[in-house]
């Protein structure tokens, strides 16, 4: 910010009650003499001087004052800095090489990058330092005292909100209130919304919001926080960007969105997304490429109490964009090299949905999941990698539905299916480790290959309702767990399966079995499942003694599939070579 000093000049001698912003930085060194020297030719006498020096004192020092406290946004290009009032205008002027740097506080902007690029050897960096947040929350509706909300009937209250974007996802945006943003059940149909089961909730259509809090409680008095575009963070046409170090919240529909295929050679790293339909989203159908994703956070605060089913209130059970409440922690499809690597996603319908060619999913920790950890099914994926992953607390593990695309490789992860639905209509029900029926139309799936794994499942370790036809599947020395259950099986009888075009069944250790169901041990001998308070989790563990110790298949090694784990002999089954 600036100062006319001038124009102080003038107004002093009238009404010294305000200051024109121009022409001076609180970085550039202020001379008080010279400044001295050019009032007393100004001033026409004694008493005018003092007016007019007091005044420009008085709205020098509340000025730097507000600046000193306000957020700082610094852009670096060639060891020279510039300044800049928001992110966004550092954004616009950027040129491939340039760093910006953000001061810690809060920013309440919805950032666009588009039309911009960076270069492979010089990209554009936004680089957090200390806790940057983001918030592309309506400012006005997160006031206290606001007039724009007006009651209705029953203790509702509506309003309307300027969204910006895709109006596709227009009515998926989650709302929340209060000072810890506690998220509101967000309903499609009107009919839901007025019965309001859980006595609170949101509903969308077009502009307009109406809100049900608690008790009848006043959001004129409370407040609320709801997305005005899109994605808090928006790549269009751009390439070579890196992001570091920000929290982004209450995205319309994403936290970050890739949008378009040349949305492209992007990192982010090192953020925390919250309040979002989606964390981090590429397009559905038209993806990029050499997309990034390392040490995120993704996390939505669901509460336990909600009909949390995702089926009962949608106006599609096809289209995400008509299910509000089909969140997804991180969405990538139809891409190209991708890394998804030691992320945390928390709290979502679904963890995450990978497809594309040349995809990796590594070492994150996913949890809270009220259907799929992981969907990887698709018409065209090939050389998809989900490895070293820890699922804790989640409905389904893999989703494989009728993968028809080229090889996708499940391999050394932990998976813990316990989650259970709280809706009216299966409450209590447990899901299952691997789901492999329905979608699409079609009843086959082809070239996955699952192994080294841990499956532990409450209900079963499969499930497949359509007789799924399997061509090059492949379960090899993965240890499945089932506690409620007789067999690991759902529905279907497992010989409808097993050695069929090409498929095969290796080494797999069972501690449930009532019938031939893998070809390999039936008991878990020396295997067992304990609480694991570290990572709000459970552990496997595995006695000296375990029949799981060096009884593994070679096959793996012998197809060089890829795996984490060097391996020097016979390995050991399931995701932890001893």
């Amino acid at each position: 910010m600036a100062v006319d000093l001038r124009v102080c000049f003038k107004r002093s001698v009238g009404t010294p009650t305000s200051a024109v912003v121009r022409g001076w930085c609180p970085h550039q060194p202020l001379h008080f003499a010279k400044l001295y020297l050019y009032f007393h030719t100004k001033a026409k006498s004694k008493l005018q001087l003092k007016r007019i020096v007091l005044t420009c004192i008085f709205l020098i020092a509340s000025l730097g004052s507000t600046i000193a406290k306000s957020p700082k946004i610094e852009q670096w290009r060639n060891r020279k800095v510039r300044l800049f009032t928001t992110i966004q205008l550092a954004v616009n002027s950027s040129i491939a090489g340039d760093s910006i740097s953000i001061k810690p506080g809060i920013y309440h902007e919805n950032i666009r990058i588009e039309n911009r690029s960076g270069t492979q050897s010089r990209p554009i960096k936004i680089v957090g330092t200390g806790v940057v947040t983001v918030d592309g929350a309506d400012q006005e509706l997160q006031t206290i005292g606001n007039s724009r909300w007006t009651k209705t009937a029953n203790n509702t209250y509506t309003t309307h909100r300027t969204y910006t974007g895709s109006k596709k996802w227009n009515r998926t945006s989650l709302g929340s209130w209060g000072q810890n943003e506690t998220r509101l059940c967000t309903y499609w149909f009107e009919q839901k919304f007025n019965q309001l089961a859980y006595g609170a909730g949101i509903l969308l259509s077009n502009d307009q919001i109406k809100i049900k809090l608690p008790d009848g409680q006043s959001p004129t008095q409370i407040p609320f926080h709801i997305g005005t575009a899109d994605a808090v963070l928006k790549f269009q046409n751009a390439k070579y960007w890196q992001i570091t170090s920000l929290e982004l919240k209450n995205g319309g529909f994403a936290g970050v969105y890739l949008a378009g295929k040349n949305s492209s050679d992007i990192v982010l790293n090192k953020l925390t997304i919250r309040n979002c339909f989606r964390g981090i989203s590429s397009d559905e159908a038209d993806s990029g490429e050499n997309i990034s994703i390392e040490n995120c956070t993704v996390q939505n605060d669901i509460s336990q109490d909600w009909p949390w089913e995702g089926y009962e209130d949608i106006g599609s059970a096809a289209d995400d964009s008509q299910a509000p409440q089909r969140t997804c922690g991180i969405m990538i499809k139809a891409a190209r090299n991708v890394h998804v690597k030691n992320c945390k996603i928390i709290g979502w319908w679904d963890g995450m949905k990978i497809t594309g060619k040349n995809i990796k999913a590594s070492q994150n920790h996913v949890s809270t999941i009220y259907d799929d950890m992981v969907e990887l099914e698709s018409s065209f994926s090939d050389n998809v990698s989900f490895f070293d992953n820890t699922g804790c607390d989640v409905f389904v593990g893999i989703s494989l539905v009728n993968n028809m695309g080229g090889n996708v490789y499940v391999y050394r992860n932990t998976i813990f299916c316990t989650k259970q639905m709280t809706s009216s209509k299966s409450k209590g029900t447990y899901g299952y480790s691997i789901k492999l029926g329905g979608g699409w139309g079609e009843k086959r799936a082809e070239n996955v290959k699952v192994y080294h794994n841990n499956f532990y499942a409450r209900r079963a370790n499969f499930w497949d309702a359509r007789k799924v036809e399997f061509k090059n599947f492949a379960f090899v020395n993965n240890i499945f767990y089932t506690e409620k259950n007789d067999r690991n099986f759902l529905n279907q009888d497992a010989l409808t399966h097993t050695y069929k075009n090409g498929t095969i069944w290796l080494n797999n250790l069972w501690n449930k079995s009532t019938l031939n169901e893998s070809g390999g041990v039936f008991s878990a001998i020396g295997i067992a499942i304990s609480p694991d308070a570290k990572n709000d989790c459970y552990s496997f563990f595995m006695s000296e003694l375990s029949n799981a110790i060096n009884a593994g298949s070679s096959y793996v090694k012998e197809q060089n599939w890829p795996d984490s784990v060097p391996l020097i002999g016979k390995p050991d089954i399931g995701a932890i070579e001893r």
